[in-house]
């Protein structure tokens, strides 16, 4: 059975995974692969948001992000499973270690993606 190691990890640490031989997956809007990107609008949505607005605005970025990667799966799923493919990824984005990020969202995607393709997911953790 083929399998795959799944890191989560912020931009700022690329070369940690650099020098540990772990292929980083840029997943910002920004920079990143729009596969698994969120939008501008997702993002300026949870920027934005106030201590009384934060709690909703991860409930409504989580229903957006998982209405777009259901889209991403449907529109590309040979891209997905290319990366799932990969024996070691860091999935990347500009988001502090701990708090609430697409990233962690995209873990859970890919692992659903990876059980159904038959590939064992192993979740590493943040790195």
């Amino acid at each position: 059975m083929a399998s795959i190691e799944v890191w989560t990890v912020q931009m700022a640490q690329w070369r940690r995974a650099k020098e540990l031989g772990i292929e980083l997956i840029d997943t910002t809007v920004k920079s990143g692969d729009a596969v698994f990107a969120p939008t501008w609008e997702m993002v300026m949505e949870i920027k934005n948001a106030t201590p009384e607005t934060r709690e909703e605005a991860e409930r409504l970025y989580t229903r957006r992000y998982h209405i777009a990667m259901q889209n991403s799966w449907k529109q590309h799923p040979g891209h997905w499973l290319q990366l799932l493919s990969k024996e070691r990824i860091a999935v990347a984005c500009y988001c502090k270690p701990g708090v609430f990020c697409h990233r962690h969202l995209l873990l859970g995607y890919l692992e659903k993606v990876a059980i159904k393709a038959g590939i064992e997911f192993i979740n590493k953790g943040e790195l």
